[in-house]
């Protein structure tokens, strides 16, 4: 009995070992395809009209400020504006 449990527990352990092998192999084929990828884009000719390091400051505001437009906007003042934007909202549905 101790030989069949002996030879059941290798046999378990070696097939956790080819699993972890396999997953392993896996992710390494999967990065060399991801590194591929990103040779082929960088040696695509670059187009120079696109900034990609200049960001676009205060972006997600698609609202009208009543305040001082001059500093950023401060997420309390967000919320005051867009809780008063829904209860214009709420009043005119509930005129009509």
């Amino acid at each position: 009995m101790a030989k069949k449990n002996s030879k059941t527990s290798t046999n378990k352990r070696m097939s956790v070992i080819k699993n972890e092998y396999m997953i392993s192999n896996k992710k390494k084929e999967f990065r060399r395809e991801l590194k591929g990828l990103q040779k082929q884009v960088k040696s695509q000719p670059q187009i120079n009209d696109i900034d990609m390091d200049n960001k676009v400051k205060h972006t997600g505001i698609n609202f009208s400020r009543s305040i001082d437009s001059t500093r950023p906007l401060r997420a309390r003042d967000k919320k005051i504006i867009q809780r008063a934007l829904k209860r214009k909202r709420k009043l005119i549905t509930d005129v009509n």
